[in-house]
């Protein structure tokens, strides 16, 4: 596999990563006289919490943008939430940039405006200080808080005996995902291949989650965080930012000026309110991820809930209910398997995929017809399948802020049968 320290700068090589110094101020108040001192600690007033701390004017990238971010010092194998992410720090600095030879001039390290500086973070305090100081920070992450993608390479290896100290076997049994965005495994299963492995899987560039920290909120508990896929300004629970951060080795980038100048912009505070889809994506990916970890009451809960996002696409419902479909197939619940997937079909009437696992709940469990309506589904889904121009307007409607998660020709059939 590609490794980081061989590829363009832009992504951390070992050479531009360095950790920046944590400052712990003590201060004691003493009164006393004559030889003699107390600590004044019950009379003070209760320290009232730092006021929130936001980076305005930071430009929001999605990551379908990112999957059009193209150079070839990126050998088209960078994550386009990487691609994503350093151009909206990129764009904070440098508004008119769009294009990634435009990031390697900015931060060429001779001739570039901007010097980049890499780091593993100790504390969110750290990155609590550079963004009061008007830099936007650059945070690599597990996908959730629960799981990540399972980059291809490990799973061979996993299949082929690796001793990790996981089997396929075992993922496979706890895992109630559709596959529908490719195979995510628990964040205990990536720590135990980087114990066994020279990487950390999250370093792992082809899957490599990267966010932008744009601000933080001491008192309600909240990380402000600019995602490619799930919208500008979203707020991040303290546990659930540290749980994703911390999987991922606390990795953070800034792009500092080298004049020491700051944008204009930065003293911009709003953001625009995440879509629906966006909001949709979060709901979506944890319930998926908390599936594919062996959690199938909770991801219920996470689809429900985001099936009642108000002015919801046509390609969230589909998703929601086919993987609502899947848990319910998987729990041995065939007629509300059916009653689901039956709804699925009726948001993206080109898609195959509800019909196939029809056709397959149908075969093996005798239920909606048995044999009969196994066959019927089955034809639908095989004529479904072969209609290119079919699949052309079911992919228009899906949701373009997943499209990146897998090759487009997994996106409609569906679910792969277990």
């Amino acid at each position: 596999m590609p490794s980081t320290t061989t590829l363009n700068q832009g992504f951390g090589s070992a050479s531009h990563r360095w950790g920046l110094p944590c400052l712990l101020a003590l201060t004691v108040l003493v009164l006393g006289d004559l030889g003699t001192s107390r600590v004044v600690s019950a009379d003070l007033p209760p320290a009232e919490a730092p006021a929130p701390v936001l980076v305005g004017g930071v430009p929001f990238v999605s990551i379908k943008e990112g999957c059009a971010i193209e150079h070839p010092a990126l050998i088209k194998v960078y994550h386009p939430s990487s691609r994503a992410a350093h151009m909206m720090v990129l764009r904070y600095h440098r508004p008119d940039a769009k294009t990634w030879e435009d990031y390697l001039e900015a931060t060429d390290e001779q001739n570039g405006p901007l010097r980049e500086e890499w780091g593993d973070g100790k504390t969110l305090d750290e990155l609590r200080a550079l963004l009061s100081a008007g830099n936007p920070v650059l945070v690599v992450t597990a996908n959730t808080p629960y799981a990540h993608e399972l980059y291809g390479i490990f799973e061979m290896l996993i299949g082929g005996g690796a001793q990790f100290g996981v089997n396929l076997q075992d993922l496979d049994s706890q895992d109630y995902s559709s596959r529908i965005v490719g195979r995510m495994v628990g964040l205990d299963v990536h720590r135990k291949i980087g114990e066994s492995f020279p990487m950390n899987p999250l370093h792992e560039i082809a899957t490599r989650c990267v966010r932008v920290v744009v601000g933080f909120d001491l008192a309600r508990r909240v990380v402000i965080v600019h995602d490619p896929v799930f919208g500008p300004a979203w707020e991040v629970p303290y546990d659930d930012f540290e749980a994703m951060w911390s999987a991922a080795d606390r990795m953070y980038c800034v792009l500092m000026p080298k004049d020491g100048a700051r944008p204009s912009l930065a003293m911009t505070a709003a953001y625009p309110p995440r879509t629906p889809d966006q909001q949709a994506a979060e709901y979506y990916l944890y319930g998926y991820s908390l599936a594919a970890t062996g959690r199938p009451a909770e991801a219920e809960e996470r689809y429900r809930a985001g099936l009642n996002i108000r002015d919801l696409s046509a390609g969230y419902r589909f998703i929601f209910l086919q993987e609502r479909g899947y848990l319910a197939y998987r729990q041995k619940r065939s007629q509300k398997a059916l009653a689901l997937l039956r709804r699925t079909t009726e948001q993206i009437p080109q898609a195959p995929g509800p019909w196939f696992l029809m056709a397959q709940i149908c075969r093996e469990t005798g239920a909606g017809g048995g044999k009969s309506a196994a066959d019927e589904f089955q034809r639908t889904a095989e004529k479904l399948a072969g209609d290119e121009e079919a699949l052309g307007a079911g992919l228009e409607a899906f949701p373009d802020n997943l499209l990146s998660f897998a090759p487009l020709i997994t996106v409609i059939p569906g679910p792969a049968p277990k």
